[in-house]
């Protein structure tokens, strides 16, 4: 750690604010990669919980010009009778259409899908989305995941551009708060720091808590601490980092002319 630390130290006297930014990019970045990391076996046992009971719970749909249909018995509710807060039905009988919202009524929230339209509850709001436009589909669990796996490279780009914008803006804020600990800790020891100088200290002292966050992640490891090892570790290296600085200028004043 000591070595690091002076490493770092010798190193911010190159350090300029076009770094700043390019370190909280580059920690974004790698930040970003993580959440994907560990996103993914959670993404998996969602598809397996999928293929495994989808089919189980819920009854294959067909639509067919505009209607939907199903082989099994109806109304056919897919929530509890005993949940009173949300209820799910499909009832596509003919001539029946009407009944959705009936099978409703009674529950703030709910969903009921008739043979022509889907009705939406939500508390005393009711939408209908009619199935006229709707292309021929089977519903079930193999087609469902046939989709899933159709889309998924460009689901995980989204989800990574989504979380490279979080953390560009969560990774810049950490960056000018823990800006003031290099600050307040140089006052108290009368040393002058501008508050550019401890952007530079703490944008330069982010970097080892995200490649060792990002090993964690990799490896599924302390997840319950995560947050504490990295910012435990960022505020130990900052101050460390401005310590040497501090003792360096005590040492080596400036030459008044």
């Amino acid at each position: 750690m000591k070595g690091f630390v002076m490493n770092i130290s010798r190193i911010l006297g190159e350090f300029s604010s076009r770094h700043v930014a390019l370190t909280i990019v580059v920690c974004a970045l790698i930040s970003a990669w993580a959440m994907i990391i560990e996103l993914k076996p959670q993404v998996q046992y969602f598809m397996d919980k999928i293929e495994s009971s989808y089919d189980s719970l819920i009854p294959e749909i067909t639509i067919k010009d505009g209607k939907a249909s199903i082989k099994e018995k109806q109304p056919h509710y897919l929530s509890s009778s005993s949940d009173r807060e949300m209820t799910l039905v499909i009832d596509t009988r003919e001539k029946k259409q009407r009944e959705a919202y009936e099978h409703i009524k009674e529950t703030p929230y709910g969903v009921a899908l008739s043979s022509d339209f889907v009705v939406l509850k939500n508390q005393d709001q009711l939408s209908e989305m009619s199935l006229k436009n709707f292309p021929d589909m089977v519903i079930n669990s193999t087609t469902l995941l046939e989709v899933l796996n159709e889309y998924s490279f460009k689901l995980w780009l989204l989800a990574w551009f989504v979380f490279i914008i979080y953390f560009l803006i969560a990774k810049s804020a950490q960056v000018f708060i823990f800006a003031l600990i290099p600050i307040l800790l140089s006052r108290r020891l009368n040393c002058e720091l501008s508050f550019t100088e401890a952007t530079k200290f703490s944008a330069a002292s982010m970097i080892l808590p995200v490649i060792v966050v990002f090993l964690l992640k990799s490896l599924s490891l302390l997840s319950s601490v995560e947050s504490i090892i990295y910012f435990g570790l960022f505020v130990i290296i900052l101050v460390r980092i401005t310590r040497e600085h501090i003792k360096a200028s005590l040492e080596n004043p400036p030459l008044l002319n």
